[in-house]
């Protein structure tokens, strides 16, 4: 797979952008996997790799909801840390303000698709095989 833009990825797959979207230019994607951060969420980051896209289905979302503000800070600014391309909410889910805040500052895109999870990221996957 060659380098792609993540403005490249958001306008094939009509994502919405919750960050400002200078940053879809400035940041490329390199790796056709895909990382689901369910155990990242829970403090979780040996063997982390910071060159796939995040995605957040039902299981981290719903995680998420249970945290409290402090616990997400915390958590937000561990993941943003990381030089990841970009997170993408799946299922019409949307990122909460502190994500976005935190996003913008690190230049880290934040998007999202009304899909299912499973079924974006097999055409997430399948799309970026062919890129």
């Amino acid at each position: 797979m060659k380098s792609i833009t993540v403005r490249a990825l958001a306008e094939k797959f009509h994502m919405q952008c919750y960050t400002p979207e200078e940053e879809l230019d400035k940041r490329n994607i390199s790796c056709v996997d895909v990382n689901r951060p369910a155990l990242q969420l829970t403090g979780y980051f040996d063997y982390f790799q910071r060159e796939r896209i995040q995605i957040i289905g039902t299981v981290e979302y719903t995680y998420l909801q249970k945290m409290d503000e402090n616990e997400k800070n915390i958590i937000y600014d561990k993941l943003l840390e990381f030089d990841i391309p970009c997170i993408i909410f799946c299922r019409g889910f949307e990122a909460d303000a502190s994500l976005v805040e935190k996003a913008t500052v690190a230049g880290i895109p934040i998007l999202g698709v009304t899909e299912a999870t499973s079924e974006f990221m097999a055409e997430l996957i399948y799309f970026m095989n062919q890129a």
